[in-house]
């Protein structure tokens, strides 16, 4: 079979099944600075079932930060010399 972008029969067809989720980083962070116990403990639940935990706010809030730094990062300058009339 080969290999395509978007062809969803081929298993393994690219890595983001093996990317990091936002409970794994969370879960990292918190161990990393010994609030092990924050991570498991459920902030939201919703008819007995967890939809928020400690881990996935924390991993959520630091890749919403470093997407946030990788956007403004690769934004062009403005470059506000080029405006000036002296060169009219």
């Amino acid at each position: 079979m080969k290999r395509e972008p978007f062809n969803v029969l081929m298993p393994n067809a690219n890595s983001w099944d093996r990317v990091p989720r936002a409970t794994l980083i969370g879960t990292i962070v918190l161990n990393a600075v010994g609030a092990s116990a924050f991570a498991t403990t459920a902030l939201i639940t919703i008819g007995g079932v967890t939809v928020l935990t400690g881990a996935s706010l924390v991993g959520s809030l630091i890749m919403y930060a470093v997407t946030s730094w990788a956007a403004k990062a690769s934004t062009p300058k403005f470059d506000s010399g080029a405006m000036n009339s002296s060169g009219l």
